[in-house]
């Protein structure tokens, strides 16, 4: 060793906790300093592991999937010594350990202890599927790099929450379907773990339907009943109210799933324009058009409303229209003669609400009916229904079967005044064959004397009555029906406007029932469904 001239003698020793690069040191050379530069071995110092992040405590219900996750600051070494340029990022372990919560501890304190590890949980993030009371305690990570240095997470609690079933929505009183479209009942329970589900149809458990929600994709006739599901976990169960499904027949030309007028077979040219219109006619010489649902509707009771315009007017002698109910062996397809016949002769068996635009057959512009395709002398008017079937103005078209007897009125909506009223007497179903039918129009056009005749806000629904009885007691009548659906009594003196009657309703012996005074004129009455 040399001695300075300062008297500091040159000795060599370690030297630790240096970063690597370049140092200077002073060297005794001919009474003068030399600087030169010389690499020093070092060992850097790497920084404590930082906990950067962590989950917090949860409470989650039994059956759900929770995860914690912990992070710590990034760490690096040095490659100098070996012999590369650079840092190297440390790859820090994992290891998560459970506490179980056998005993009651308090959350803000937490339990003594690291707990026991928990078997292939050394991932950064710790998941449990299907938590239960099993997993209920306090959860913690410890987390270690090579340098070594090591850091453990806060214990964080876990809370299960286990609880009977409860419908937090329920199934409706009544749900209305349409023949072969789906219909879907569904509920909302509350409660963990997770449930599971059985429906019931009459009491009997529907095999396969065990969720929340139950579709039936096509409606028939015998899926008319109850309907019930029973929810279920370790807990409890709990029953759903009954829900009374009635099939019946709502048609409109846009009521299909997917596209306007889906499910109508339209022959002869007849189109769907816009949202729930249709043109029968469309301005053409020699047209003969039809277009019927593609399924029979049930047709013991039911309403039908329509608006019929004959656009921009025209003159006479350009055909017409009809609205039709028909059983003929073409079924959806069929379609009858054109020309005075309005596309309707040789439909049969049917019965048909008949437009006559034409002034030189049939007794003139006017309203008939026709059944088994007869196209008959039109009902003299009881209003100025001729000058309004061709004035262009939308005639707004309602009917009513119920208990034999066809009500009809139409109303001029742009003059809002009453064109026509007609009730007659028929037995749809026995004239038909059945007690369902297609429905539909039907329609055409002259040689010269085109028209352009359009449909629009059609809707057809068949009505399921409850039965009815009255019976005298002194001065008044009682009205009496089932208990059952929610229901409303009408009364009415011509059967075509219906008032909703406001006595009191009563009920005795599982029947509904009104007083109303006797009157001296004649009165109907009928009850309806409550949607």
């Amino acid at each position: 060793m040399m001695d300075s001239p300062f008297g500091v003698t040159n000795t060599t020793s370690p030297i630790t906790n240096l970063i690597v690069g370049f140092y200077a040191a002073p060297t005794w050379a001919t009474n003068c300093y030399t600087t030169f530069i010389f690499a020093l071995s070092a060992s850097t110092q790497i920084a404590p592991l930082e906990l950067a992040d962590y989950t917090p405590s949860q409470t989650v219900g039994a059956g759900d999937t929770v995860s914690y996750s912990a992070g710590v600051n990034a760490q690096y070494r040095d490659n100098l010594n070996d012999g590369e340029q650079g840092l190297t990022a440390y790859q820090p372990t994992f290891q998560w350990s459970f506490i179980s919560n056998a005993v009651t501890y308090t959350l803000a304190d937490g339990p003594t202890g690291t707990g026991s590890t928990i078997s292939g949980s050394q991932a950064q993030t710790l998941t449990i599927a299907n938590a239960s009371s099993n997993n209920v305690g306090y959860y913690t990570c410890l987390i270690t790099n090579p340098y070594p240095s090591s850091i453990q997470t806060p214990q964080v609690s876990l809370r299960v929450i286990q609880s009977s079933p409860s419908f937090a929505t329920d199934l409706q009183s009544t749900y209305d379907a349409v023949l072969d479209y789906p219909v879907t009942m569904a509920v909302a329970v509350s409660g963990s773990p997770v449930m599971t589900y059985q429906w019931s149809y009459n009491a009997s458990p529907i095999s396969g339907a065990t969720n929340d929600t139950l579709t039936i994709p096509a409606v028939n006739v015998a899926s008319a009943g109850t309907y019930q599901v029973v929810a279920s976990n370790p807990y409890g169960t709990a029953t759903s109210k009954q829900a009374v499904l009635s099939v019946g027949s709502l048609v409109a030309f846009d009521n299909t799933p997917t596209a306007l007028g889906l499910s109508w077979a339209a022959t002869g040219g007849a189109s769907f324009s816009a949202s729930n219109t249709m043109l029968l006619t469309h301005g053409d010489r020699y047209e003969t058009t039809a277009a019927f649902y593609g399924a029979p509707v049930d047709i013991g009771s039911f309403q039908a409303d329509f608006t019929y315009t004959d656009v921009g007017g025209t003159v006479f002698d350009a055909a017409g229209a009809c609205f039709v109910l028909q059983n003929a062996p073409a079924g959806a397809a069929a379609i009858g003669t054109g020309g005075t016949n309005y596309g309707y002769a040789g439909i049969t068996p049917s019965f048909a609400l008949e437009f006559n635009l034409l002034k030189s057959a049939h007794g003139g512009c006017g309203i008939t009916f026709g059944t088994n395709g007869s196209v008959t002398a039109v009902i003299p008017t009881e209003g100025n229904i001729t000058n309004s079937l061709v004035s262009g103005d939308p005639i707004n078209v309602d009917l009513l079967y119920s208990g034999g007897v066809l009500a009809v009125s139409m109303v001029d909506s742009v003059s809002n005044s009453v064109t026509f009223t007609k009730s007659i007497t028929i037995d749809l179903p026995t004239a038909l064959g059945s007690s369902q039918a297609y429905v539909g129009f039907t329609g055409s056009a002259m040689d010269m004397n085109t028209s352009v005749q359009q449909i629009s806000n059609f809707k057809f629904q068949s009505i399921e009555e409850p039965a009815i009885s009255s019976q005298v007691v002194g001065s008044d009548i009682i009205l009496s029906w089932a208990v059952g659906m929610p229901s409303k009594l009408q009364v009415s003196s011509d059967l075509i406007i219906w008032t909703d009657v406001t006595n009191p309703v009563t009920v005795s012996g599982g029947q509904n029932q009104v007083t109303v005074p006797m009157s001296a004129t004649q009165q109907f009455f009928r009850v309806l469904e409550v949607q």
